[in-house]
């Protein structure tokens, strides 16, 4: 190292130790004398003052990448104090100036001429900007050397020129950049953000290829004016992109030397100060952002280094406007197709609250150390916070004081903790000791979200810099959108999978041509089908993509929530315990469940305590226990209530029945789980989660299906959609209306339809209240990671077709003459599942032959649904869940039917309709069938 180069990185370390120990003064001082936070404030407000001039001093002495450093800082009005921003918003183009000889040998050298005037008439001494690598004169072409364009001849240009030396001193300066940070981290084992200069130095040199940075330029520039062409009239209000760009003039390009046209224009800090009745300001800082989502999340290629010193505002008379010029493309970023497809999915996922979309964008980026639930959950709160809401200065202040309130509230609950624990468990729990290449982020944070990251800032910084609040997520999205939906077009049915070993008379391809027909029209995103006969697979399909934003193709063993589908294994939980001769369906609950009645509240009348008292297991199975809106009181107000099995299951004991048991039978949209649930592990003895665990383990589901999530499956978790404008019918017509207009708060809807025994026409439903929270009445709530691990039983099964069709077959093979048990050995072994951990039926013969009892008239029997064919009762039976996925048994055809589906409808569920009667003949089309009502 020369003594130049020991002399420079001395200053550096000393400027560093400056700061850091005028930091820790105060840091002590205030916490020694404690005089009251008026105090606190002017001593920070003092230190910070002197340490911002400092700091400014160093980098003016320093330059190169130093002024790099300076200029992010100074656009980070969010996160730094406002000295900090004042001292160094100088640094971003207007740094001091070097020898004007300098640049004309600089400017002749890359050019190959004798003289300025061989190419220019005229040549602005003055720089009109001067940033860390290079300086940008005005000037004017010569008459016979300028371009011709549309609008005629354009002689004036802009000369950017790279400092002499600049090259070798960004070199010296990474390296005395990373020696700071390396340091830092010594002391500060929090800050070791040294994976951060790491990139940077693969990066920043490119920034010195001018001839990169025109290419940079051309590129982009070109694509968002064929973006802008493609779009639709209906698509330009989100996502047409109103922005300009400083054409690079050929062959006026070098490595040292970039000639581009001149752009008429001010500085974006400057606009707030222009009195123009044209001027818009959140208009062209939308713009700006727009125009970076769209490099981000369509092209995967954007401009790294968005400060305000790189946007001009130019005003355009004749749209009457003001509108961004983006300048400078030397710092940019390529993401690999597929990191630029995680990274949308990434903010799809925050704006969706997509957990399983999130835990798989994280994967596929590279982020490590997030697979736990816990994690996952964490990390959707960071996402979420990184693309809130842009703040003004005033509020990012204070946003700021909360956040660290919060961090000094922790770090003082956590010590507060240390100290009351007994000295030996302190010891205990003392975590070994972590070498520094294990603390390090970088084993976390993989290199193309540093940029990422640095661009979300910068844009961030830059609206705070000018007072605008710009729904960060609400612009994003829309381009994050378009470019998935391209994604998922292109992918269609390119996720086909199919079992290979079926029948050749099997209706296999009959299914297939079937769902391309839907998925290539749109009405289905992604499914499974698998259909048994005897025990034997003559079906067995998993088709299109994972989610609309998620173009993975769907596997076998990919999870599907499956909505009410989960109370066909609830039930044949309790039906188990039924089979083992515990209980039988006749028993009144009461005398299995004492607190069912004890703990009815003192508003209960005598006659709704003897409605209770003789509620039987027969009528909770079947819909008939008059408990339709039991625990609504605790989901109404909070959704998330559902995710607190025992308190739901408290609630039923609370519960006031509001008719008598076996008059009608009463869709019981979430309480049917809670109250078999609740009725299973009372007689068990056992906990509902290990009893509904055992019973898949006794089929072999394995790790086809669950009933809260265990860790470690979130990557297989198919994410739900609902098309937003048929939600919107939905909701309208359940008069699904919030108290106040406040979306938090509970609602009263009409209750699932409701069957009445005593009418002539089974078809006529009668309705009551039902206490509806708004998220719950949107189906992709259950997308939540927090729903998905939770035990509601009536609700949260996450299945494969595959894991549905083996319980259901196993039921109808309980049935006489169906003892086809032992194949189900033979599936498992194909399907690479673990052996079921008993070979005993799990529901009686006598049981099982009740099931699809035709001469019932009613929509339920014994906990499963009914199926009609042209509106008459069939002896088909199972459960539908809400939007279309379903399981069906036909004990008559010997066939079991399992359908998941990720795309919802409502209002035109074809797909399991479809399926089944290509499969059976069965036609449900206009069957008024509960299970299938929007509740459901």
């Amino acid at each position: 190292m020369s003594l130049v180069a020991a002399s420079r990185r001395a200053f550096i370390v000393w400027i560093a130790l400056s700061v850091y120990l005028s930091f820790k003064w105060t840091q002590l001082w205030l916490k020694a004398v404690r005089l009251g936070q008026e105090y606190e404030d002017s001593q920070w407000a003092a230190t910070n003052e002197r340490n911002a001039k400092r700091i400014y001093r160093a980098i003016v002495h320093l330059q190169g990448l130093w002024i790099k450093v300076g200029q992010y800082v100074s656009t980070r009005a969010d996160v730094f104090p406002e000295p900090y921003i004042v001292q160094l918003q100088s640094l971003q183009d207007a740094v001091p100036t070097r020898p004007l000889s300098e640049t004309e040998d600089s400017i002749k050298s890359a050019l190959k001429i004798s003289a300025l005037s061989d190419l220019f008439s005229d040549f602005d001494e003055a720089p009109i900007a001067t940033a860390s690598i290079a300086s940008v004169h005005a000037a004017t072409l010569r008459p016979d050397l300028a371009p011709k364009t549309t609008e005629g001849t354009s002689r004036r240009v802009v000369v950017k020129v790279q400092h002499k030396g600049i090259r070798n001193q960004v070199i010296r300066d990474l390296s005395d950049l990373e020696l700071l940070i390396w340091v830092i981290a010594k002391f500060e084992k929090n800050y070791d953000f040294t994976f951060i200069v790491d990139e940077y130095g693969k990066e920043v040199p490119k920034e010195l290829d001018f001839e990169n940075e025109a290419k940079n330029t051309i590129e982009i520039r070109d694509a968002v004016a064929v973006h802008n062409a493609s779009l639709t009239p209906e698509m330009k209000s989100s996502l047409f992109l109103d922005c300009g760009f400083s054409d690079p003039i050929f062959p006026y390009v070098t490595e040292t030397v970039l000639v581009m046209s001149f752009i008429d224009g001010r500085k974006i800090t400057e606009l707030s100060i222009t009195n123009s009745k044209d001027l818009d300001l959140n208009n062209v800082v939308t713009s700006i952002v727009k125009a970076y989502a769209f490099q981000i999340f369509v092209l995967g290629f954007w401009n790294s280094d968005p400060h305000p010193g790189n946007f001009l505002i130019s005003h355009n008379s004749t749209l009457s406007e003001f509108v961004p010029y983006l300048l400078d493309f030397g710092l940019t970023k390529r993401a690999a197709p597929h990191e630029a497809m995680a990274i949308s999915r990434l903010l799809l996922s925050a704006y969706h609250k997509d957990f399983a979309g999130l835990q798989s964008a994280l994967v596929d980026l590279g982020v490590k150390g997030m697979t736990d639930n816990l994690e996952v959950e964490t990390s959707m709160e960071i996402v979420q916070f990184v693309f809130r809401t842009t703040k003004t200065r005033e509020e990012s202040a204070q946003e700021q004081l909360k956040l660290r309130e919060q961090r000094d509230a922790r770090s003082a609950n956590r010590k507060k903790k240390a100290k009351q624990q007994p000295p030996n468990k302190k010891a205990k729990q003392q975590p070994p000791k972590k070498k520094a290449s294990q603390r390090r982020i970088t084993d976390a944070f993989p290199g193309v979200l540093v940029f990422f990251a640095r661009v979300l800032d910068l844009l961030r910084g830059l609206c705070t810099s000018v007072d605008m609040q710009i729904d960060y997520i609400g612009v994003m999205a829309p381009f994050a959108e378009h470019f998935l939906r391209a994604q998922t077009r292109i992918v269609r049915f390119g996720g086909l999978s199919i079992e290979q070993n079926v029948s050749s008379n099997s209706p296999q391809d009959s299914v297939i041509a079937f769902l391309r027909e839907k998925i290539d029209a749109g009405e289905c995103l992604g499914a499974q089908v698998v259909v048994l006969s005897e025990g034997e697979v003559v079906v067995d399909i998993a088709a299109g993509v994972m989610g609309l934003y998620d173009p993975r193709p769907v596997l076998h063993d990919s999870l599907f929530p499956v909505f009410s589908v989960t109370k066909a294994i609830t039930a044949a939980v309790l039906h188990h315990q039924i089979s083992l001769g515990r209980l039988s369906l006749d028993d009144k609950v009461v005398s299995i469940w004492p607190e069912f009645v004890s703990r009815l509240p003192a508003t209960a009348t005598d006659e709704q305590r003897i409605w209770k008292s003789s509620i039987t297991v027969r009528h909770l199975l079947s819909h008939q226990s008059g408990l339709a809106m039991a625990g609504s009181d605790l989901t109404g107000p909070d959704a998330f209530a559902i995710t607190d099995f025992d308190t739901m299951v408290s609630s039923m004991e609370e519960a006031v029945p509001i008719h008598e048991p076996g008059l009608q039978t009463q869709y019981h949209f979430l309480s049917f789980g809670w109250l078999v649930a609740g009725l299973a592990q009372k007689i068990a003895v056992t906990k509902f989660s290990e009893l509904v665990q055992n019973l898949l383990d006794g089929v072999g589901v394995g790790p086809l299906g669950y009933v809260g999530i265990p860790k470690g499956v979130e990557e297989r978790l198919a994410t739900l959609f609902w098309d937003s404008a048929e939600m919107a019918v939905i909701v309208k017509s359940m008069n699904l209306n919030a108290a106040g207009g406040n979306t938090q708060e509970a609602i009263t809807a009409p209750a699932a339809a409701s069957f009445d025994k005593n009418s002539n026409d089974s078809a006529v439903f009668s309705s009551s209240g039902f206490r509806l929270n708004p998220l719950m009445a949107n189906p992709t709530f259950f997308n939540h990671l927090r729903i998905r691990k939770s035990i509601v039983p009536a609700a949260s099964g996450n299945f494969s077709a595959r894991g549905l069709a083996l319980v259901m077959d196993h039921i109808l093979a309980c049935q006489p003459s169906k003892q086809w048990h032992h194949k189900h050995s033979e599936l498992r072994a194909n399907w690479k599942l673990p052996t079921a951990s008993t070979a005993i039926p799990l529901v009686s013969s006598a049981l099982a032959a009740s099931f699809g009892a035709s001469d019932l008239n009613a929509p339920f029997h014994l906990g499963f649904a009914q199926y009609k064919d042209n509106e008459k009762m069939s002896k088909a039976f199972g459960h539908s869940g809400m939007g279309g996925s379903m399981v069906l048994v036909h004990p008559e055809q010997n066939l079991t039917i399992a359908i998941v589906v990720n795309k919802l409808s409502l209002m035109n569920s074809t797909i399991g309709k479809g399926v089944v009667r290509i499969v059976t003949g069965l036609n449900l089309d206009g069957v008024a069938d509960v299970s299938m009502n929007p509740l459901s």
